[in-house]
C-alpha cells in the first residue's frame, strides 16, 4: 500500500512487479492511509522525521504490517531493495525495525573477487562485453589487467 500523500510516479508497479518476479505473487499496489493497512501489507510513506535518513535512506519497521518509512521516494525505494534482499535470501522478514543510511556519492571500491564473479555472471548469460565503472570512476588499466589475467576462462572483453 502506497501513502496517498506521495506522488509515487511507477514506484509501486515497479516493486510489484519486483515482488512477482521474485515469489511468483502479484501484489495489488492500493494508494491508501497508514491505518488502511491490513497484516501481510507493504507500506511506503515518507512521513519520516529523521532527518538523518537523508534522500536515499529509509527505516523499515517489521511487523504484521511492514512498514517502509523515508524523507524521499528515492528512500523509500531502497527500502523496497532492502526486503527484497531478505525475502531473496530466507524467503521471510523478521525483526523489529531497522534504518538504512545512505553511504554517499562517494565510489564503492569493489573488490577483485567482486568483478571477478561479475565477469563471470555475464559469461553465463552469454552477454559479450563489460564497462567496468563503478560511480562514474572507471578501473585503471592495471585493474582490468589483474582481471583479464585472472579469469580469461570466460572471455568477457572488458574496457576502460
Amino acid at each position: 500500500m502506497l501513502d496517498p500523500a506521495t506522488s509515487w510516479a511507477a514506484t509501486g508497479a515497479t516493486v510489484a512487479d519486483d515482488l512477482h518476479a521474485l515469489t511468483d505473487i502479484r501484489p495489488t499496489v492500493v494508494f491508501g492511509p497508514e491505518a488502511a493497512t491490513t497484516a501481510g501489507d507493504l507500506y511506503l510513506t515518507l512521513g519520516s522525521a529523521d532527518t538523518s535518513l537523508g534522500d536515499e535512506g529509509y527505516r523499515m519497521e517489521v511487523g504484521g504490517v511492514l512498514k517502509i518509512r523515508a524523507r524521499a521516494v528515492a528512500g523509500a525505494f531502497h527500502g523496497t531493495r532492502g526486503v527484497l534482499r531478505l525475502l531473496r535470501r530466507s524467503g521471510t522478514i523478521t525483526g523489529d525495525a531497522a534504518r538504512d543510511l545512505t553511504a554517499g556519492d562517494e565510489p564503492v571500491p569493489h573488490p577483485t573477487p567482486w568483478w571477478e564473479n561479475l565477469v563471470r555472471d555475464r559469461g553465463y548469460g552469454r552477454l559479450n562485453g563489460l564497462t567496468p565503472m563503478v560511480c562514474g570512476r572507471g578501473l585503471t588499466d592495471a585493474e582490468i589487467a589483474v582481471l583479464v589475467g585472472r579469469d580469461d576462462r570466460h572471455p568477457v572483453p572488458l574496457t576502460p
